[in-house]
């Protein structure tokens, strides 16, 4: 069986180390040299193009040597950059990258025989285009549910790339928001949601088959957001982008930054909604306000809990609990909100993110 916990880990990142702390080995490497006059973002496409690119049993790694402006005087200062992946750990790739498997990955990037350098040197290094995944096992049912909740509360845009892609192929099935090369990090951050279990045995199943034999990948799906650069780590509270700084992140810490993301592309606005005919006045407005936050994905319960959370009187409390029950045992209870409600609030559960009203 896979590692089912649901922390938030590193999947990806790009790393530059600086030249001067490294042994070239492979000469090739010579042919890869990328300068740039100032970083943009195409960097990340023009080094994937430019790298020197090993790809085994659908592992794929790149190694290139990297230019960087350090002033606007023509100075510059040479890396290596290579971009990695948690597949590298192979048959535990579902545990992502942590400091507790860090030098497995190292130990990986040293059988290139590309470059030398030391463990020391490879966690001092800086990161770039990091990706953060967050698993959770569910049933086909609820992850749809949970799409149907991002699609139903997603912030509406009329401009390109705000908004959200559904993709339901044969291929990968799930909802992006925003894109990796983004600009707009701080208000439009890239987040990505789809079933892992799908992706892994169409779009990486060389890699499934050659290392996941034996470890059940039934019902994965997968939350993904990306923090681009040093402005966005500090956009997010991270104060320094070196690997080992990244690495000793909370969980907590990581969950939260899930959370922000999550929370820039729901839209908190209110829509309409029909009521049942017959209903007294008070049984119409209890009924509203139960079914507005369950549009927004609250289950009842949470809603309950957080509607009498203010009452200090028992009896009273236990008087509108009760009233609150009748309506959703009557109008409410079992229908395909409710049951949607409850998968969704199972899903943001497992990963940690509490679905609730603030």
């Amino acid at each position: 069986m896979i590692n089912t916990n649901t922390n938030t880990e590193i999947d990806s990142f790009k790393l530059r180390i600086p030249y001067n702390k490294v042994e070239i080995i492979d000469e090739k490497l010579e042919g890869t040299k990328i300068t740039y006059v100032v970083e943009t973002d195409e960097i990340l496409k023009e080094f994937k193009d430019n790298a020197l690119k090993f790809k085994d049993n659908g592992i794929s790694t790149r190694f290139a040597i990297e230019v960087m402006p350090t002033d606007n005087k023509g100075a510059t200062k040479r890396y290596l950059t290579m971009l990695i992946n948690a597949k590298l750990l192979k048959e535990r790739y579902f545990e992502g990258i942590t400091k507790d498997n860090i030098e497995v990955v190292y130990n990986e990037l040293m059988e290139y025989n590309v470059a030398r350098f030391s463990l020391q040197t490879f966690l001092e290094g800086f990161t770039t285009d990091t990706d953060f995944k967050t698993d959770v096992n569910c049933t086909l049912d609820e992850f749809e549910d949970m799409m149907q909740y991002f699609k139903f509360n997603a912030r509406s845009s009329n401009q390109i790339g705000v908004g959200y892609q559904p993709f339901n192929k044969k291929t990968n099935k799930g909802l992006q928001f925003s894109v990796r090369e983004t600009k707009q990090f701080k208000t439009n951050p890239f987040l990505k949601i789809y079933r892992k279990e799908i992706e892994l045995e169409h779009k990486s199943k060389e890699f499934k088959d050659a290392y996941l034999k034996g470890q059940s990948i039934k019902g994965i799906s997968r939350f993904e957001y990306t923090l681009k650069n040093n402005q966005h780590y500090k956009a997010v509270g991270i104060k320094s982008n070196t690997l080992s700084h990244l690495l000793g992140l909370s969980d907590s810490v990581k969950k939260n930054i899930l959370k922000e993301t999550i929370n820039i592309h729901i839209d908190s606005s209110i829509k309409k909604m029909k009521v049942k005919e017959g209903m007294q006045p008070m049984e119409m407005l209890l009924h509203n306000l139960i079914v507005m936050q369950m549009k927004q994905g609250m289950s009842f319960d949470k809603i309950t809990d957080f509607a009498l959370s203010t009452f200090t009187d028992k009896v009273a409390k236990s008087r509108k609990k009760t009233q609150l029950n009748q309506i959703y045992n009557e109008y409410i209870k079992g229908t395909k909100r409710d049951v949607s409600t409850k998968n969704i609030d199972s899903i943001f559960s497992l990963i940690g993110v509490n679905n609730k009203v603030e």
